[in-house]
């Protein structure tokens, strides 16, 4: 988001392609500043609170650097600008990324830092919104529970309660009492959870219940490719990837009482951390294109990734580990490959080089045919 459209109470928004161009594009100096957000604090969250102190170590380098008292406050303004007048949303993010140059001045929420981090350099610390971008834009929260069914959309910078079509389906009242009667109070004359009789009971009903949520669910994102994460405790939801025929529910779930009483803004939070293995079409598409592609098309050496970036020769770029600064290897790799028009993706897998980049073309070929 740029300082010339902000207003007071800003929006949010999520980062995209162009704004890694944008930032790779940035001339120095750059600060990056990254920090984790408390969501345990009563309030709205301020951007000064978070960020102003790493702000004044950033002005105290420039002091060192003999920067004039009127070129830092040129040079800073529109960040203070930021710093006095955003709140952070109640998205689910646990951190957020500013960005500040002459030219620019952005931020975006992000997955949580390993530590508040800030930085001034010749590039931004680009790692973290790299990783945010392969975060879904959004997703749905589907909790399961005995009485009743809850969604949430979750979206940069809301969410959504989704009453209809789910508010309206629960089990009919005496079957939910019958059941009920079998899984709690006093023993007497019920039939006890465990036996045959309850167990048959229990299925129908909530196969029945989850039947109907199903079918509400590929409703309402029928032609999307939304995410779905499931909640509720881990029997009702292998009961529900059962029965559901929608596409594109998550592999992770989490798992909590479905009547556990936690926030809609707790429950998005946990979801989106059961999605952080998610990968977009885009990138299984890469990784095919890597693993076909001819050895020559194919570096894991940093330096070698580094020239090659440095050049536009990379057109995808995997990695993994942290950047430790504007002129790490990795950071480096990252804006040029960036900054040519390349996309770089990161990677949990522990087996894999720390780079691994996939060429435009050949080493001493001409461009590779569009269909590589």
């Amino acid at each position: 988001m740029a300082v010339a459209e902000m207003t007071p109470k800003a929006q949010w928004a999520r980062v995209t392609w162009n704004d890694l161009k944008e930032l790779a594009k940035a001339p120095g100096p750059c600060v990056t500043i990254v920090a984790p957000i408390d969501r345990t604090r009563p309030g709205p969250v301020r951007m000064d609170a978070l960020a102003g102190e790493a702000a004044q170590s950033v002005r105290q380098q420039l002091l060192a650097s003999e920067w004039s008292e009127a070129r830092i406050a040129e040079y800073l303004r529109p960040l203070e600008i930021v710093l006095n007048n955003v709140d952070v949303p109640p998205v689910p993010a646990e951190g957020i990324a500013l960005f500040h140059s002459r030219t620019l001045t952005r931020w975006f929420p992000i997955p949580a830092p390993r530590e508040a981090a800030h930085f001034l350099g010749a590039r931004f610390v680009m790692d973290s919104v790299c990783r945010a971008l392969l975060e879904p834009p959004e997703f749905v929260v589907l909790l399961l529970a005995r009485k009743h069914i809850r969604a949430l959309r979750v979206q940069p910078g809301a969410i959504t309660r989704l009453d209809a079509p789910f508010g309206d389906i629960a089990p009919p009242e005496p079957a939910m009492k019958a059941l009920n009667a079998t899984t709690a109070g006093p023993r007497g004359a019920r039939v006890q959870f465990g036996t045959s009789v309850a167990r048959d009971q229990e299925y129908r009903i909530l196969r029945n219940l989850y039947g109907k949520a199903d079918r509400a669910l590929r409703t309402l994102l029928h032609g999307e490719h939304t995410p779905v994460v499931l909640a509720g405790i881990a029997p009702e939801v292998a009961m529900f990837r059962e029965i559901t025929n929608y596409p594109h529910v998550s592999l992770a779930a989490v798992l909590t009482s479905g009547d556990g009483g936690e926030t809609d803004v707790q429950l998005a939070r946990k979801a989106l951390v059961a999605l952080s293995g998610w990968r977009s079409d885009e990138e299984r598409r890469v990784r095919t294109s890597m693993q076909r592609a001819a050895a020559a098309r194919k570096l894991n050496d940093s330096g070698a990734i580094i020239r090659a970036a440095s050049n536009g020769h990379v057109r995808a770029l995997l990695f993994r580990g942290e950047v430790t600064g504007p002129d790490d290897g990795l950071n480096v790799a990252l804006a040029e490959t960036l900054k040519h028009g390349g996309s770089v993706w990161p990677t949990q897998a522990a087996h894999e080089a720390p780079m691994q980049a996939l060429l435009r073309y050949r080493p001493g070929a001409g461009p590779a045919p569009a269909s590589a």
